[in-house]
């Protein structure tokens, strides 16, 4: 793949491939992140037609490696798999982080299309993938997910959800959060500013944090205050 190979038969093989090895206490796979390099190299190969390539996939987003799972969601944002990736988030798996690269390419693919089906796992049962959830809407970067978030936020403050917002780098994200720090309850505006810090790097948010903080008194332990 590195030497941007685009024949599929190594590819082919290779995510068939399982190499058991012994391990303290019994055996394991060794072959699992070969077989996500070959799920990726695949969709990049041109004799092969793309109904091959996705029955491929289909069985990658079975396998018994989380790793390969998650390559093969990633792959899947490549090949415009957006139906793929909805059946896969609706049956879940046992591995939080596959569901959340689910996500993260499901809003590739689909944009704004996308944010309401994601955003329905806000109110998931399980915690992790609402974690997930709330994760890969920041990420999208998207205007139209700063405010699922919001609102999950207001039901359930919980802190990843405010990590999230800030992820989004809006506008409208940016002065929600300046403003729990100004008037929030003092845990709301001390996870806010902390939520803040990942803009270290934007002298301008750093100085309406320090400000905010200042004129609540809160003294910021995190580093780029």
């Amino acid at each position: 793949m590195d030497l941007e190979h685009r024949e599929a038969a190594p590819f082919l093989r290779g995510i068939r491939h399982i190499q058991m090895e012994a391990v303290w206490g019994g055996q394991e796979d060794t072959a699992s992140t070969m077989r996500g390099i070959c799920v990726l190299a695949l969709v990049t190969c041109s004799d092969v037609a793309p109904e091959q390539k996705l029955r491929c996939l289909v069985d990658a987003l079975a396998d018994r490696a989380a790793t390969v799972r998650v390559e093969a969601a990633r792959a899947l944002s490549q090949m415009d798999g957006s139906l793929l990736l909805r059946l896969k988030a609706r049956l879940g798996d046992r591995e939080a982080t596959v569901i959340g690269q689910v996500f993260d390419s499901l809003l590739h693919v689909e944009r704004e299309e996308g944010l309401a089906f994601v955003a329905e796992f806000l109110k998931s049962e399980d915690e992790a993938i609402r974690e997930e959830a709330s994760l890969a809407l920041g990420a999208s970067r998207m205007p139209g997910a700063v405010a699922p978030l919001r609102e999950a936020w207001e039901a359930a403050k919980d802190e990843v959800l405010l990590r999230a917002i800030s992820a989004s780098r809006q506008d409208e994200a940016i002065a929600f959060l300046l403003d729990l720090v100004r008037n929030g309850r003092i845990r709301d505006a001390e996870a806010a500013l902390e939520a803040l810090a990942i803009h270290k790097d934007s002298e301008e948010i750093r100085k309406q944090a320090r400000a905010a903080a200042e004129s609540r008194g809160i003294a910021p332990s995190t580093p780029p205050y």
